[in-house]
């Protein structure tokens, strides 16, 4: 009797399941995680074989999962890490340091899907959606940035 059973179809295999431990391993880098699992060497297999994997949506929810365990097993909140960002962002502006007001805003951003192009973002009357970044003017201050999207 073989004790290596093929996985069912929603498990991951024992390579599936090394790649999404790899993915965090070498911070969510996926052609590194792919390399050290596969021992790839040429661009064009290890580009195929990780673009293979992330369509996958085993792979997928079993990245989303980790996430959530990490955050959960770490008693991290996002809500926490937005609000520790909006701390930076805001001691950033008040000490002039305006590239580090910009990344504390980039990082809210990127949490609220602001640039996540491989997400579509329709309404329900299917209008694109507009992305609006406003800038005040320069001051003796760095410039508050305020970004917001919306259906409209």
């Amino acid at each position: 009797m073989n004790n290596l059973q093929k996985p069912k179809e929603n498990e991951l295999s024992l390579n599936e399941l090394l790649f999404v431990e790899a993915y965090f391993a070498n911070n969510k880098d996926a052609r590194a995680a792919y390399k050290a699992v596969y021992h790839t060497t040429t661009d064009d297999s290890l580009r195929v074989g990780v673009n293979r994997l992330l369509r996958k949506q085993k792979i997928k929810d079993a990245i989303i999962n980790t996430s959530e365990q990490f955050l959960a097993k770490n008693k991290i909140d996002v809500y926490d890490i937005v609000e520790n960002i909006k701390a930076i962002e805001k001691k950033a502006r008040e000490e002039g340091k305006a590239a580090d007001a910009l990344r504390a805003n980039e990082l809210l951003a990127k949490l609220a899907g602001a640039f996540d192009i491989t997400r579509k973002k329709e309404s329900s009357t299917n209008k694109p959606v507009a992305i609006q970044i406003n800038i005040q003017p320069p001051t003796t201050t760095p410039p508050a940035i305020d970004i917001s999207y919306s259906d409209e």
